[in-house]
């Protein structure tokens, strides 16, 4: 069983998409990142970065649980526990990690710094002296949509030809990119790609996990400026904003194991030791991830319309065009 602490963010879209594309069986655990969950103590024993997603897995290597965090490499766990989407030949391997190394240190923070000086920033200062960052990022975001054109000239997916935990990386990042200063007519190959990917059944799936917590809009209250862009994130956590993040209950069920997949043959990639049972925490309570409509369980309720923006989201889902079918 995959206990997942995420946010309908692109980052947690990743996983989302890995996870029903797999079809391991996972729940989800709502971090609401503008309520300041992600600085949770018991969330930061699992996610020291203070970021979502991050999973438990509670049968890991010698079946015994294990914790990750960062999306990238959930996703390389999550392909090597289920033996599916990084091949085992060595040049698609590589192949795969470079692009997904691409993702991760490109197109998810520069893109993400494109959306919020173009999109959030003008909503707090005034734009004239927002230019340069502007400028700088919607270049930045405008020159790696670039590379990934020209490298998908002549190929269907972004490495190994064939549909990878590198195009599922790097997907949700695309969805909307006039948010980031782009326009998507001028890169046909990345267009052709992307919508490709979209209508994939398992990608429209995972993308209406927590869909009810998609940004709604424009604006962010004064507490979920703070939490997400303030001082709070400076401290960690340690300034409280407003009420400061929700409780959270302390032992949510484990539906059921999961058996793993081919874990003999397909090793966790790094020197990752099992830890303890009691090491390992449980943080707000677990939603089954199956259903189409994915409640939330806890303390997570709806936040206002305009408390719904989520940091390098895509926008509003009314503003996403759904590729049609071919």
């Amino acid at each position: 069983m995959i206990e997942l602490y995420t946010w309908p963010t692109p980052n947690g879209h990743k996983v989302h998409i890995m996870l029903e594309e797999t079809g391991l069986e996972w729940t989800v655990h709502p971090i609401n990142i503008q309520e300041g969950a992600q600085f949770d103590p018991e969330f930061l024993k699992i996610s020291p970065n203070n970021k979502m997603p991050a999973i438990v897995d509670r049968e890991g290597p010698g079946g015994e649980p294990i914790s990750v965090f960062e999306s990238g490499a959930i996703l390389i766990y999550l392909a090597n526990k289920s033996g599916k989407f990084l091949p085992l030949d060595p040049r698609k391997y590589y192949d795969v990690l470079q692009w997904l190394m691409f993702q991760m240190g490109g197109i998810g923070p520069m893109l993400g710094q494109a959306h919020h000086f173009h999109n959030y920033a003008p909503q707090r200062v005034e734009r004239d002296k927002l230019q340069y960052g502007i400028d700088r990022y919607v270049n930045e975001a405008n020159r790696l949509y670039g590379v990934l054109e020209r490298h998908l000239d002549g190929r269907e997916w972004v490495a190994a030809d064939e549909y990878t935990i590198a195009d599922m990386a790097t997907f949700p990042w695309l969805r909307v990119p006039e948010n980031q200063g782009v326009e998507i007519d001028d890169y046909p190959n990345v267009k052709r790609w992307r919508d490709k990917v979209w209508r994939r059944p398992a990608v429209e799936k995972a993308l209406e996990t927590l869909a009810e917590h998609r940004r709604s809009g424009p604006g962010f209250t004064d507490k979920a400026w703070e939490i997400m862009y303030g001082q709070t994130q400076r401290s960690q956590g340690a300034v409280a904003a407003g009420d400061g993040p929700p409780d959270v209950a302390e032992d949510p069920p484990v539906i059921a194991d999961q058996a793993q997949a081919a874990g003999e043959e397909r090793p966790v990639v790094g020197d990752a030791a099992p830890a303890a049972a009691e090491d390992i925490p449980v943080v707000g309570d677990a939603t089954p991830a199956a259903a189409e409509d994915i409640p939330v369980v806890g303390d997570a309720t709806q936040p206002a319309a305009e408390d719904t923006s989520v940091v390098g989201d895509a926008a509003p889902a009314a503003e996403e065009e759904k590729p049609a079918a071919e």
